[in-house]
């Protein structure tokens, strides 16, 4: 065989093997980028589905405090429709209250016979939708409850009790929506006069004389 046609062989094969591992080097960098590629698109799939899922999680967030706030709204109303009611009630009721407390000063009236019934039912028809009245007599003053119209003086009655009632309260909840208006029972005790007249400076005006104390 000849040297040079023997040489020129070697050289095209070798050649031939440094191309087919040049090919083989860029088929294997390929794939390292394409899974390269895969994996960067596997992570970009999973934070996009983990924006879409937060972003999800907002928006039930944000319709969930809507639905609370037109939740809180729509109970505010109720609340506020209810209390129109119930003061309409009482409004009813008071027209009630007065004719009864007419003719209490006439027990053996049978109107009023007739009219006692009515309030205790009327009593109980109140405590049914949570209205609790306060039309007491007897029981000691508590400014929480009692709104002082008048004073009277009884020795008979201990002092500082109620002993009428002009117009019932009214309590919801625990809350007093109206206190009473009643007479309290007051005993001054009896002073000795001053054994010369207060100076006319001294003397208190007129209106200031009758001023309730109780009021």
């Amino acid at each position: 065989m000849d040297f040079n046609e023997a040489l020129s062989t070697f050289q095209d094969t070798s050649r031939d093997v440094s191309t087919l591992h040049q090919l083989d080097l860029a088929i294997r960098m390929t794939e390292l980028f394409s899974g390269i590629l895969k994996r960067v698109g596997a992570d970009q799939q999973k934070t996009n589905l983990s924006l879409e899922e937060l972003i999800g999680l907002i928006e039930e967030q944000k319709d969930a405090i809507d639905q609370t706030d037109a939740l809180r709204q729509a109970l505010i109303e109720k609340d506020q429709a209810t209390d129109r009611l119930i003061q309409g009630i009482i409004a009813v009721v008071d027209q009630l209250e007065d004719f009864y407390r007419y003719f209490e000063d006439k027990p053996e009236d049978a109107m009023y016979q007739q009219l006692q019934l009515m309030w205790s039912n009327v009593h109980s028809i109140l405590a049914a939708i949570g209205l609790v009245l306060i039309d007491r007599a007897g029981t000691p003053y508590y400014p929480e409850w009692h709104q002082a119209e008048r004073v009277f003086s009884d020795p008979r009655e201990p002092s500082g009790q109620v002993i009428r009632i002009l117009r019932s309260g009214y309590v919801r909840n625990g809350r007093v929506l109206r206190k009473a208006l009643v007479v309290v029972n007051e005993i001054r005790e009896k002073t000795e006069p001053p054994d010369e007249p207060m100076n006319r400076e001294d003397n208190p005006p007129d209106e200031f004389k009758e001023m309730d104390p109780w009021v």
